[in-house]
């Protein structure tokens, strides 16, 4: 799966980084005119020069990649980590108004607009997250099944390797933990600082 906004990110990069090789170059251009009196219409730019434009592109590309790459998925954790956090919050409520837990997600959530609470729509946690995808990780959502419900669990996985590295799981203890991905089971796994 293709990420559009790291695309566009490394696509800016690359015309930044362009931008400034043009006026390298340009400058490059410029001194060697002066120095032998040639024309502006007869000058241009040789291809050493071109050749080390493209050499500093490249290498600030493989510099910057790497970290623009791990940025973004520290991002993603931390937004995975909100929404554990959001729904968490969103059920504690949704308890205290209807003496259970909620048997879904959507449940937590409402039509967008002119929301009325109800067990089914209750209007506390944002259609985003009650989707159950954002920033590129997957919420699942597990209630126990019974009426009233007494328990529940939440799994946040990335759905790629580049997505980020851990998942993240609660239940009803109101307590994060985190583990590999696939390996995440609430009480049991390393607790998030």
């Amino acid at each position: 799966m293709i990420d559009l906004k790291l695309v566009a990110s490394c696509l800016l990069l690359t015309g930044l980084v362009l931008s400034a090789c043009a006026a390298i170059c340009n400058a490059i251009s410029v001194q060697r005119r002066v120095k032998k009196n040639i024309r502006k219409s007869e000058a241009a730019y040789s291809l050493a020069e071109l050749m080390i434009c493209v050499c500093v592109v490249l290498t600030l590309m493989g510099l910057a990649l790497p970290s623009l790459l791990a940025s973004r998925q520290r991002a993603n954790e931390a937004s995975a980590v909100g929404s554990v956090k959001a729904v968490l919050s969103a059920n504690t409520l949704y308890n205290s108004s209807y003496g259970t837990y909620s048997p879904d997600l959507a449940s937590l959530s409402g039509v967008d607009g002119a929301c009325t609470a109800q067990p089914s729509s209750a209007c506390i946690l944002d259609s985003v997250t009650a989707s159950g995808l954002k920033s590129s990780y997957k919420i699942i959502y597990t209630g126990d099944g019974a009426t009233p419900s007494v328990s529940f669990k939440i799994i946040a996985t990335p759905i790629s390797g580049y997505a980020g590295q851990w998942e993240y799981c609660s239940n009803e203890a109101d307590q994060i933990y985190y583990d590999q991905p696939g390996s995440c089971v609430p009480g049991s796994s390393a607790v998030l600082p």
